[in-house]
């Protein structure tokens, strides 16, 4: 791809402004002039991925927007897909259906037998991430992030921190002045995780629905951002109700929080209110926004069987 700058022209800056467009990124129009509107969405874009903000797009930039392959195809498979649980009454029938639903790794809860997890997830050759929706204390927080460290050295493949809100509760992060507790968090936690991914997932509108949260800290630390953009859980549907439009705007709301929209990788969920075809619309809306990682929150009995069949072709 030739670098498309300001005065550019034709198919390539028409794609541009699609793919910017489509990012929440307004260029002002999709008309294949590269004008002062797309330079601008450009800037924003590279800003918010920690780019160098010139304005123009050239190989780095591009690859980003993932302009060259990565976000227009339909139905290829997926590099990784990540079966979470909150509890489960069998490890071994639910390692059975993570890797019945062809699923790549799983997320548990670190509230679980996490070594006995651990070994049961890599004798099947699955990833194992810890996940965990921890306390606001100081010492309840401390106590996690300890916890997930020693996992870490113990063979558990990456660790997501889940912080949201809950008014008069002890883990309600949303509330001034826990900057420094998330970071010590976050911090405790990498030292331990080496290159293995930390990860941060919470509500899929963040900054819109907990403007309290310390999202600046955890961001700082985050290998990978997980908005929840779950379209229908047990109370109906959520947001618009739909995959792939819920999907277009956790993304925004992400990127507008701080977010660097090369790390977001946005969850399905609920499975157990799931349609197989909704399934199918998730995952065709992470092929088109370029996101080759899928998330399936969360495994529970009762979930529609052609669900797991979904997920196994996703």
């Amino acid at each position: 791809m030739s670098i498309l700058k300001r005065g550019s022209t034709g198919p390539e800056v028409t794609r541009l402004q699609q793919r910017l467009q489509d990012l929440g990124f307004d260029p002002n129009g999709v008309d294949g002039i590269f004008g002062p509107g797309t330079e601008s969405a450009v800037k924003a874009f590279q800003q918010a991925n920690g780019l160098t903000v010139d304005g123009k797009v050239g190989p780095i930039t591009g690859a980003a927007l993932q302009l060259d392959g990565g976000g227009g195809g339909t139905g290829s498979p997926s590099a990784e897909k990540i079966l979470w649980v909150v509890d489960y009454n069998s490890l071994a029938q639910f390692i059975q259906r993570a890797v019945a639903a062809n699923v790549t790794a799983v997320a548990v809860r670190t509230s679980n037998n996490m070594p006995e997890a651990i070994a049961s997830a890599h004798a099947t050759n699955l990833k194992i991430y810890g996940w965990r929706w921890p306390s606001a204390t100081p010492a309840g927080a401390m106590a996690e992030a300890n916890r997930a460290a020693t996992l870490l050295t113990q063979g558990m493949d990456g660790y997501f921190a889940d912080p949201e809100g809950e008014p008069g509760q002890p883990y309600d992060w949303n509330r001034p002045g826990l900057d420094q507790l998330a970071n010590q968090f976050c911090t405790t936690i990498k030292a331990a995780a080496g290159s293995k991914p930390l990860g941060v997932t919470s509500h899929f509108l963040a900054r819109q629905r907990f403007p309290n949260l310390p999202w600046a800290a955890f961001f700082a630390h985050a290998d990978i951002l997980l908005p929840q953009a779950y379209w229908r859980v047990a109370q109906g549907p959520v947001h618009q109700g739909n995959p792939a439009q819920n999907y277009r705007d956790s993304i925004q709301a992400w990127v507008q929080t701080g977010g660097a929209r090369i790390k977001i990788q946005p969850m399905a969920g609920e499975l157990i209110h799931s349609q197989p075809n909704e399934i199918g619309q998730y995952a065709q809306e992470a092929n088109t926004q370029g996101v080759s990682t899928l998330h399936f929150y969360t495994d529970e009995p009762g979930i529609n069987p052609g669900v797991w069949s979904a997920i196994a072709q996703a």
